[in-house]
């Protein structure tokens, strides 16, 4: 019998396939492998993950959860200008996923670090507005409580 005839036909049907090869890993795999990395303390090696993910499967439902990821390695290696850049995508790309409240939440705490209470109040008070039952509403109105 052909024990490979099942994989390579899940290959032959995936877009670019080379028969026989091993199918290329799916969104799901990928976000664990950029997760995986960022735990190690590899965000290149992370970021290239959860590209890789949002250029393979741009529409998958984890495709905010990569953007999202992509955001947090550029936090965490102290490079907060690319992370702002990245947590706006979320929230531009993905207002419906339960990431863009976090994203926006986010930009506005890097605001107030850099010592920019307008806009930060301005997004908190977005997120409390287009997201009021979320985690980050809560924590929002909070700190809005603070700014007033």
């Amino acid at each position: 019998t052909n024990c490979s005839a099942p994989a390579d036909s899940a290959a032959a049907g995936a877009p670019g396939a080379v028969p026989g090869a091993a199918p290329p890993p799916g969104p799901n795999t990928l976000l664990q492998l950029g997760i995986d990395q960022m735990r190690r303390g590899s965000h290149g090696a992370a970021r290239r993950a959860f590209e890789d993910l949002l250029t393979q499967y741009p529409t998958a439902d984890i495709a905010p959860d990569a953007l999202y990821w992509i955001a947090t390695t550029w936090s965490e290696e102290g490079n907060i200008a690319m992370a702002d850049t990245v947590f706006a995508q979320v929230v531009q790309r993905f207002p419906q996923s339960s990431r863009a409240p976090t994203a926006l939440y986010r930009r506005a705490r890097i605001q107030l670090d850099r010592n920019n209470p307008a806009a930060a109040k301005t997004m908190l008070e977005q997120v409390v507005r287009q997201w009021p039952r979320s985690d980050e509403a809560e924590l929002a109105r909070d700190i809005l409580r603070t700014l007033r």
